[in-house]
C-alpha cells in the first residue's frame, strides 16, 4: 500500500480547514459578536417595555433608557444598528440569538414569579378594625404589553381579623393610554378573584374596556370556612398598537365587619 506523503497530508488539511472556514458566517466589520448581542437585545427589550410604559409628556426620556443599553454593554447606538441590518441578513444566526434571548427572559420571569409567589402566601395580617383596606401591593399598578408588565397577581391568607359574613370591596380606577391617537385601539383587562373556602371557591371575573371608578362587592360566607382570597388583573393591550398601555390607580380591597 502506498503511503500518504507529509505534502499531501498538508493539502489534504488545507482542504479541509478551507471548505470548514467556508461554512461559516463572517461577521463584517463592527458587528458585534453572538454572545453580545444576546446580551444588548434582552436588555434593548427590557428597557423597551419600561420605556413604554412612560406617560405622554415624558415620552422624550425614552432615548435615555435606550442610552442606559448601550452604556452599560460599552457599545455605541451606531454599532447596535450595524448589527442588527447586518444579522437580518443571516436569519438562522439572527433566529438562535432570540431563541437565546427568549431563553433568558423566560428563566428571569419564573425567578421573579417564585419571589412574588413567596410573597404573596405569606399570611397578611391587619390591625382589626371594622373597615381596613387589605390590599398590600403598591394602589397605582402600570400595564405594558411587554410580559413582566402584563399580569398583576395577588394572594391574602386567612387570619383571626375576618370574620364570617364580612363584606368586601374590590375598587379601582381604570384609565386605558394611547399613545399614537391615530391608530385604533381596542384595550381591555382581564379581572378575576376568586374566594376559596376548604370546599369550594366563590369566582369572579369581569372584563374591563373603559375608563371608570369601579366597585365590585363580595360577601363571605357565613357557613363555609374561609382559606384565602386569590386575584389578578391582566391587561389585554391593543393590536394594532405597541405603543398603549393601562394604568389602573387607587386600587383597594376594603374588608367591613357586619
Amino acid at each position: 500500500m502506498k503511503k500518504t506523503t507529509p505534502a499531501y497530508k498538508f493539502l489534504f488539511v488545507s482542504l479541509l480547514l478551507l471548505l470548514f472556514s467556508g461554512c461559516q458566517t463572517r461577521r463584517g466589520e463592527g458587528v458585534l459578536s453572538p454572545r453580545v448581542m444576546e446580551r444588548v437585545l434582552y436588555d434593548y427589550h427590557m428597557a423597551q417595555s419600561m420605556a413604554m410604559a412612560l406617560p405622554r409628556d415624558r415620552r422624550y426620556e425614552r432615548e435615555l433608557f435606550y442610552q442606559y443599553v448601550f452604556d452599560k454593554n460599552h457599545i455605541t447606538k451606531e454599532e447596535f444598528e450595524t448589527s442588527i441590518r447586518w444579522y437580518t441578513r443571516y436569519p438562522k444566526d439572527f433566529h438562535q440569538i432570540y431563541v437565546n434571548v427568549r431563553a433568558k427572559a423566560e428563566s428571569e420571569r419564573k425567578k421573579a414569579a417564585s419571589v412574588l409567589e413567596k410573597i404573596n402566601k405569606v399570611s397578611f395580617s391587619v390591625f382589626s378594625g371594622d373597615s381596613v383596606d387589605l390590599w398590600y401591593l403598591p394602589h397605582t399598578q402600570i400595564f405594558a404589553s411587554n410580559p413582566y408588565s402584563q399580569t398583576m397577581r395577588f394572594a391574602i391568607q386567612h387570619d383571626t381579623t375576618f370574620y364570617s359574613g364580612d363584606s368586601l370591596y374590590w375598587n379601582m380606577n381604570p384609565l386605558f393610554i394611547s399613545v399614537n391617537d391615530s391608530i385604533r385601539t381596542a384595550q381591555s383587562a382581564y379581572l378575576s378573584l376568586n374566594i376559596n373556602y376548604r370546599d369550594s371557591i366563590t369566582a369572579f371575573d369581569t372584563l374591563v374596556t373603559l375608563n371608570d371608578s369601579l366597585s365590585f362587592p363580595f360577601v363571605l360566607s357565613k357557613k363555609q370556612i374561609f382559606k384565602n382570597i386569590e386575584g389578578a388583573i391582566h391587561y389585554i393591550p391593543s393590536e394594532y398598537n405597541d405603543c398603549s398601555f393601562l394604568l389602573m390607580d387607587d386600587i383597594t380591597l376594603i374588608r367591613k365587619h357586619n
